[in-house]
Parts: C-alpha cells; structure tokens; sequence
C-alpha cells in the first residue's frame, strides 16, 4: 500500500506487570476491532495503547493502570520503531528503540533512546516523534506546544467523553487550542507560512543593515586619496616598507658612528624596550595558540563534513533500497540459473520476508545516531570558532599595540642639540609615519574586503528575500483553496455514513449540509445540533471517519492515517446501529490505497466481521477479560 506522511500505524502491543504479560496482541492494516462484553476490559486496552503513544490518560480503569509498563510496536511513516512507557510516574518519559519489539527487548539499555515528557535541555518525546513523522513544531499558546497528547485528543475518541464533543475534554482547555489542533490536523494551520513571514522580516531587517553599513564603508573610503586598486595598495605598502628598511640601515649606520648616549635616553630606551619584549612575547603565545585553535576547528570542520556525508548516504541508501525493493529478480544475477518463485513481499533472492524491516530499521538507528554526534559537534565548532574570533582581535590588538610602543619609543628619545642626533631622530620620526601609513592602508584593505563580504552578503539575503516572498505568496493562495476541499471532503464522508446508518433520525436520512467547529468542538446537520445522545454519539463517529477519510484524500493533511474509536455503541446506540456502522466502515474503507489503520472497540461485533482478519485477540468476558492482571 502506498504510504503518505505522516503515517502511524499499530503492530503489537505489549503491557506488562510484575516483569509478566498482561496483553499481548498484534494489530493489522484497516479495520481492527476489539470485542468484548461491558466490564470485558476493551478501554483497558485503548487506554494502554493511547497510553503508550504519548496520551495524558486521566481516569485508569483499575486492571490497565495496575499495569507497570507498555511496550507499543509501530511503523511510523513506514519504518518500525517500538516505543515503552512506565505507568507508576506522573508525565512519564519515553523510551525509542529504533526496530521490533521482540529486537528491543532483547537489546541492552545502551540501544534505547530516552526522551523526558516536557520540553528542556533535551528534546521531548513528542518533538522526537514529530520529527519522525517529518511533522513541523507549533506553540498551541504562549506556553505550550502541541504535543502527542493534543493530537491524540481528535485521533482518539475516548468512550468517557461526552457525546457530542469532537474533542477529549480536559482541564484547562481554550477554543483558541482546539481550533489550533484541528486546522493543524487537517493541514489548514500552515507553521511553515507563519515561520516564512517572521523569517521574511528577520531577513528584511538584515538585509536594510548590511545595506547602511555598506554606505558608511564607502563614505569612509571616498574620503581617502588611495586609488580603490588593491594592486596600487600592495605596491605602495612595498614602497613603505623599502623605505623603512633603508632608513633602518641608515639609522644602524649612524649608531655605530655614536659613541656618547645619555643616562635619561638610556634609561628610557631601556624601559621601552621592556615593554615592547612583553607586547612581543605575548603576540607570539597568542598567534601559537590561534595556530593550535584553527587546526582544531579544521579537524572538527571536516569530522561534520564526513558526518554530512553519511547522513546523506544513509538517505540515498534509503531512497535507493525503497526503490529497489520491488524488483523481484527471476534469474541469478551471479550464475544465471532461474530462481524459485518466492511468496509477495518476501526478497527474491534469499527469500527472507524480513529483510526491509531489517534494512529499514539499521538505516533509521544509523541516522538517529548520526544525528545526535552532528548536533554535539556542531555546538563544538561554534564554540572554537567563537573562540578564534576572540584570538584574531586580540592579535589585531597586539600588533597594533607593538606598533604604538615603537612609535613611542622613537618620540621619547631627546632632543639633544647635537645636529647628529637630531638627525637620527628625525629618521625614528620618519619610520614611525611610514608604519601609520601601513597602518591606514591596512585599514583601507579591511574596509574594502569589508565592502566585498557585505556586498556577498546582501546578495544573500536579497536571493532569500525574494524566494520567502514567492514561497509566501504561494502558500497564502494554498491556504485560500484548502478550506474549501477540507469541508467538501469531510462534509460528504459525513453524509455517507449518516444515509447509510439504520437509526430513525430523519436530519441523518435528509442530510445535505454538515458544519463543524473546532473550536466549539461541535457538528451540525442541516443547522441541527441536538439529537438523542446515541444519534450524537454515531453523528461524533462519523466526523471522526471522515477526518481519516480526509487524510487518504489530500498528502497535505497531517491527520496520520489512524483512528482509535472506543465504544462505538456508548450513549445508548443500539446493537443493530453499530454492527451496522461496523459494516460500513469496513465497506466505506477496504478499497483504499493509502495504509491506514482504524481500531474499533464495541461489545456487540458484527457476526460477517467477527474472524481474525478483523477481529484482534478473543472476544473478552467478565470471566476471560482482556489483561491477565
């Protein structure tokens, strides 16, 4: 079957008490229901497996919160992963292991990967699942994401809910989040729009300051009388530096001709060239340093290059073995013999039927972990080139340091009324205006390579300016046509079920026009909203039906492709009205393509439905209930 994203389908689920099975049942594809006599133990079973995919569960039926923990078994966007919960903590973490559930448990500890319930230092379970299910983040409210919990609100309908809530109630709830949670299941609340609109006034701003600063480097290097030609730069600091070394030839010359200094300039001199002896140690210790600092950084620098690198085979990996997958080979490629047939779904040349899972499941591990060391390491570089930055200003500092104190040595030497040795201080003077003149034209080459980096620099954000507004402009004529096909896909699925249902309302059988509100976490027929409770009851089932039938429908809808459906005969719904939805739901969905998944729990299963392609497990009764607690 074909896979959309996101896509949560249930395997096996596992709970356990005293280190002993409690339940242990597998799950298929579509319709799954669980039956079993009122007292049989059915939410037991729902409330374990909501439980163990991240839902807060309020209210324990007594033999499921007596459990100790839930092992659940899943295939998130195709690929297996299992998850495990322990139930005797309040907000309990999770733990992933990327593979089976029989796998997990035979794997050390070192091979789960533990992730808290509240977002901190860590990333939480649900941001991990998210990213899985290659789902974005969003804040429900100031304070509060969305999580697995809210989510789990729409997908699963709990039987304790009242009837004619499309929503789990819970304390502390608003409008303002239920409308969140159901626009972001149906792919109508657009994160990406809203984060392409922040990131487009980041960039904007950005862009109008690179823009001013280029300006101001330019007003400075107008004012300047050297030529803009950086050969002209390196051909007049040559010239400098010639006529430094010529006069300090000169000035040794003369020297050497003096024989008398004075005690003050001796002195002096002596005390200057203390400083400049530091100044010069410490400029070597920090350009030792800033060497040793930037090898790291390069090592680092090409350690996440070959960590890119994997990651990206890893995909292409991925990619080329989904591909590949469906080839079934009918001769040996090494000996060209004709190879046995083999069952569907199995490899044709070994003829194992696990061998994707297998592949699969290494592939996500590899990726999970090589994920983890580019984020350590990133934080590494950005600390060491954080600190090389630091190192090259304080050598600038330094140098320029160095260069004062020479020029100060030069200006403190006497003036002496020999002609010889005003002489020898006019060359000291000489030198000392020629570096400055290195110096400024040093300065001249930082602001145009400056200029040059700006200029790059806008460049870039002008490029991502102009594709965030493309992007936004798409996307607001997207969010302007969804709504639309969103009503019309649910509002029909609705009336399907509503025309087909064997119960005596007359709005269900006249049905034309189905409105819902998720903020109000309500539905209507026909304007109507007040019907009997077990006629609520079908009316909220069938809302649900049609969200799942809405993500088969559109890729762009977040709803994963599963619905959990807990007493479909609660509030009064009679026998005959919900072996009668049964029967539809299982006509309404077995032609579908796109894997999904619907879990169902009733005490009364259609006797067409009642085998084990459908049902899961044996039917419970009060004296052979669901958990062996």
């Amino acid at each position: 079957m074909i896979i959309r994203k996101p896509t949560i389908k249930i395997n096996r689920l596992l709970a356990a008490k005293n280190g002993q099975p409690a339940y242990d049942e597998r799950f298929h594809t579509g319709l799954n229901i669980l039956s079993g006599c009122n007292g049989g133990g059915k939410t037991s079973v729902v409330q374990l497996l909501t439980y163990g995919l991240g839902y807060d569960v309020k209210k324990w039926k007594q033999e499921a919160g007596s459990c100790d923990e839930v092992f659940v078994e899943c295939s998130l966007n195709g690929e297996t992963v299992t998850l495990h919960r322990a139930l005797q903590t309040h907000r309990a973490s999770m733990q992933l292991y990327f593979g089976d559930l029989d796998s997990g448990l035979r794997a050390g500890r070192a091979e789960w990967f533990s992730y808290p319930y509240n977002v901190g230092s860590k990333e939480s379970f649900s941001q991990k699942l998210f990213d899985i299910l290659e789902i974005p983040e969003v804040k429900l409210d100031a304070s509060e994401n969305l999580t697995m919990h809210q989510l789990l609100r729409l997908i699963y309908s709990d039987q304790a809910n009242p009837p004619s809530s499309i929503f789990n109630t819970e304390d502390f709830d608003s409008a303002f989040k239920r409308e969140a949670i159901g626009k972001y299941l149906c792919g109508l609340y657009d994160d990406d729009l809203y984060n392409a609109k922040i990131e487009l006034g980041i960039n904007e701003k950005a862009l109008d300051k690179i823009i001013s600063e280029i300006r101001a480097i330019t007003n400075v290097l107008g004012k300047t009388e050297i030529s803009s030609e950086l050969y002209t730069t390196e051909q007049l600091r040559n010239s400098y530096l010639g006529e430094i070394n010529s006069i300090k030839a000169e000035i040794l010359t003369r020297q050497e001709e003096q024989k008398a200094i004075y005690k003050e300039e001796k002195t002096a001199t002596n005390q200057s060239a203390g400083e400049i002896i530091k100044i010069k140690e410490s400029l070597y210790d920090t350009e030792v340093t800033l060497r040793d600092l930037e090898y790291e950084a390069e090592d680092i620098r090409l350690f996440l290059s070959e960590l890119n690198q994997k990651l990206q085979e890893i995909n292409d990996s991925m990619e080329a073995g989904n591909a590949l997958s469906s080839v079934a080979f009918k001769v040996c490629p090494c000996c060209f013999s004709e190879l046995p047939d083999t069952i569907d779904g199995a490899c044709s040349l070994c003829g194992s039927s696990e061998y994707l899972s297998r592949r699969n499941t290494n592939m996500l591990r590899m990726k999970n972990e090589i994920s983890i060391q580019l984020k350590e390491s990133n934080k590494i570089y950005e600390r060491k080139s954080d600190l090389l930055d630091e190192l090259k200003k304080k050598k600038k500092a330094l140098e320029s340091e160095l260069r004062k104190s020479i020029t100060k040595t030069v200006a403190t030497v006497s003036i002496v009324n020999s002609h010889r040795e005003k002489e020898l201080f006019a060359l000291y003077t000489k030198i000392g205006e020629l570096e400055q003149k290195i110096s400024d034209l040093e300065r001249t080459e930082e602001l145009r390579n400056a200029i040059t980096a700006l200029s790059s620099k806008r460049q870039e954000l002008q490029n991502k300016v102009n594709e965030l507004k493309s992007s936004i402009e798409l996307k607001e004529s997207l969010a302007r046509i969804r709504p639309q096909e969103v009503h019309d896909v649910i509002s029909d699925c609705v009336i399907s079920f509503l025309k087909s249902d064997s119960g005596s309302e007359k709005e269900f059988e006249e049905a034309s026009e189905i409105e819902y509100d998720f903020a109000a976490s309500r539905v209507s027929v026909n304007n109507k909203t007040y019907f009997s409770e077990s006629s609520i009851s079908y009316l909220n089932n069938a809302f649900h039906l049609a969200l799942l039938k809405l993500s088969l429908e559109k890729d762009y809808v977040r709803f994963p492709r599963l619905l959990i459906l807990d007493g479909i005969e609660n509030f009064g719904l009679e026998d005959q009205r919900s072996q009668n939805l049964q029967m539809n739901i299982k006509k309404y969905f077995e032609n579908e393509k796109i894997e999904h998944q619907i879990i169902v729990a009733t005490k009364t299963i259609h006797p067409d439905l009642n085998n084990p392609d459908v049902r899961v497990g044996e039917h419970f009764t009060k004296e052979s209930k669901s958990l062996n607690v």
